[in-house]
């Protein structure tokens, strides 16, 4: 019942996402994909909270912590001084989603890589203590792309939370 729940949402963001872009329309479509996204956690998205939110992006956070993190130079090499970064638990997520102008893109390296209907392939990206997914979706009859970004921990891969944000921003158009 959960699964077919989330094609219908998936297909009710495809009708709304496919409307005339106006000046307050940036809103509404951050409030109908964050509705969506929280739809599919039922029960638990009392336990999500927003970190980030403005009329172009939000942030939505499922049990992460702090981890201390020392990054690495585009030589390979490691630096000394850690920094404090948010992170999901081992079963934990979080979504980022933002909204950008399609003229902005340009520049954008992550933007480059297409599939035939314009949307970059999601493929899982490697962070130091939890894995990434990043999908960047032309979103249909608009000047919009939205870069839904899901980093979740490793206890997350394969449960049916998981696999039904996948289904879903697998179809956002």
């Amino acid at each position: 019942m959960k699964m077919f729940r989330t094609h219908l949402t998936v297909i009710g963001l495809l009708f709304f996402v496919s409307s005339a872009v106006q000046a307050d329309d940036l809103d509404s479509i951050l409030k109908a994909l964050k509705a969506d996204i929280l739809s599919v956690f039922g029960d638990d998205a009392l336990r999500v909270s927003t970190s980030v939110e403005d009329g172009e992006q939000f942030q939505l956070e499922y049990q992460t912590r702090k981890f201390m993190v020392h990054n690495a130079s585009m030589n390979g090499e490691w630096s000394e001084n850690a920094t404090k970064v948010a992170g999901p638990s081992h079963s934990g997520m979080i979504v980022h989603v933002v909204l950008h102008k399609n003229a902005d893109l340009e520049n954008e390296q992550w933007a480059r890589i297409k599939d035939s209907r314009g949307a970059t392939v999601a493929a899982p990206v490697r962070e130091p203590y939890w894995d990434k997914m990043i999908w960047v979706m032309p979103l249909e009859g608009k000047d919009l792309t939205a870069r839904i970004d899901l980093s979740y921990g490793s206890r997350v891969t394969n449960t049916p939370l998981h696999e039904n944000l996948m289904t879903l921003f697998a179809g956002v158009r």
